[in-house]
């Protein structure tokens, strides 16, 4: 999996903290990176379950369909691609 902005941004706010408290504004961008975590992490994973579903039934359309879905949400560096239900 491809690391994200978020990621990074998680990364050097979570060393800032290391060394001070953080300020308000850094507390929001992390609960903001935090956010996009979660929802980039449980679209990859409804993507990677219907491709398992869809190589059980023998569907190869509908998973090569999911795959490239799933690549194209991993090749994006801020996950914008996810679907909204």
């Amino acid at each position: 999996m491809i690391m994200k902005s978020f990621h990074t941004r998680m990364a050097e706010i979570c060393t800032v903290n290391k060394t001070r408290e953080l300020r308000h504004d850094e507390i929001e961008e992390l609960d903001h990176c935090l956010q996009q975590n979660a929802n980039y992490i449980w679209e990859m994973l409804r993507l990677k379950n219907l491709s398992l579903m869809a190589s059980m039934i023998n569907d190869t359309e509908w998973q090569h369909e999911l795959c490239r879905e799933i690549d194209e949400l991993a090749d994006d560096p801020h996950a914008s691609k996810i679907k909204k239900p």
